[in-house]
């Protein structure tokens, strides 16, 4: 049996029991070639002898699974459902031994590695622990950095260190930095100055520099107390606030308000006026004093004056002591009346009056005994005017 194929041909042509192979190539020779195979056999069924188009005859595709390749893991491990896999190749002989005989191969994902207890997470194709289980696993919570000043007090930074997904393949850990409060700065070190609680920065931190109290009167003019803020050592552990008052002038009293009195500048003048001019004992003298009490302006009026009807020669004679009144008791040569000393007659000077005393004797009055009567008066009544004058000033 001849078998024809488009250019080739097989059969037992010299009916030897075995087959040739006939090819006429494109040029129009012809190969004739002696095969090993029975003849009585068609084992050139399809064209290029088998399904798979080897062009194989004497030749099988496989016998054993083997034949077709080596089952082995390829490409790189990876992870699923938690624990190792990795693509596995298995090669498989279809029709072994036979001319239909044909390799194949599957490949699958094969569990490789069960990841455990002491590895239980999945990571980049490897069972390894977990990035962290809890916070602590990332870090230890702490200060850090130096101490620095914010809103007046003493801060630093503090980092926390955070687990997310913790004790899963997708654990990570991550950390965050924000200022902490370290240290009120309060009582006698109310400032931060370079991470140190301080008394004061700058004479400002101490207190407004400013004008205190009341206005008052100083040469003549409005003066006030001012008070001034110093901060000694600024910004240092050994800063201290101290401060100074001085009297500044406020305002020059002139032109139509002249006089200062209590702190302000007015145009009335204060003064003392005696219509006697002091000390005429013959007058009756009137005093008119203008003076301010507190803040209210006030006029008193006084006039020479005859003390008691028992002493009839003693006046009180007024005068003006500078701006203020000032008085005392004067001897009348004759009798005090209506205020003034009474001018007496004109009369011949008369001999010295005789006395007699306890031993008999008879003669003027002692000068030293008229001195010390005098004396006492006086003192008597200056007494009487330093209460009257009290009470005037007052």
């Amino acid at each position: 049996m001849l078998l024809t194929m488009p250019n080739i041909a097989i059969g037992d042509i010299d009916n030897d029991g075995r087959n040739e192979e006939i090819i006429k190539t494109w040029s129009g020779l012809i190969y004739v070639y002696k095969l090993t195979q029975n003849s009585a056999n068609n084992e050139w069924p399809v064209f290029h002898h088998d399904s798979q188009h080897t062009g194989c005859y004497d030749c099988h595709i496989c016998n054993l699974n083997t034949d077709c390749g080596t089952d082995d893991y390829v490409d790189s491990p990876f992870c699923q459902s938690g624990n190792v896999y990795q693509n596995y190749v298995a090669y498989t002989c279809n029709n072994p031994g036979t001319a239909n005989a044909m390799c194949s191969k599957s490949t699958l994902a094969k569990l490789k590695q069960t990841c455990s207890e002491q590895t239980p997470v999945c990571s980049n194709g490897a069972c390894q622990k977990p990035v962290c289980n809890s916070d602590i696993d990332c870090g230890v919570d702490a200060f850090m950095g130096s101490l620095f000043c914010q809103d007046n007090d003493i801060y630093q930074n503090y980092i926390t260190y955070i687990c997310s997904n913790p004790g899963t393949a997708n654990a990570v850990c991550s950390d965050s930095t924000v200022p902490k409060l370290k240290t009120n700065c309060t009582g006698t070190t109310p400032f931060c100055a370079s991470g140190v609680c301080v008394a004061c920065k700058s004479n400002s931190d101490c207190g407004t520099n400013g004008f205190t109290g009341t206005p008052f009167c100083k040469d003549n003019n409005i003066y006030q107390n001012y008070i001034t803020y110093i901060c000694k050592n600024p910004g240092k552990p050994t800063a201290k606030c101290t401060d100074s008052t001085t009297a500044k002038l406020q305002t020059k009293c002139k032109r139509k308000t002249p006089i200062c009195l209590d702190g302000k500048c007015t145009a009335q003048k204060i003064g003392c006026i005696d219509t006697d001019n002091g000390w005429d004992s013959f007058v009756r003298g009137t005093i008119t004093w203008t003076y301010y009490r507190g803040s209210t302006m006030q006029t008193d009026v006084f006039s020479d004056f005859c003390p008691a009807p028992g002493a009839p020669k003693n006046l009180f004679e007024y005068h003006c002591n500078g701006n203020a009144p000032e008085g005392e008791t004067i001897v009348c040569s004759n009798i005090c009346q209506n205020g003034q000393c009474v001018i007496p007659p004109a009369t011949s000077p008369a001999p010295p009056p005789a006395f007699s005393n306890d031993s008999g004797d008879s003669g003027m009055i002692q000068p030293g005994i008229k001195a010390n009567l005098f004396a006492s008066i006086f003192s008597a009544i200056s007494k009487i005017f330093g209460q009257v004058k009290e009470l005037f000033i007052k």
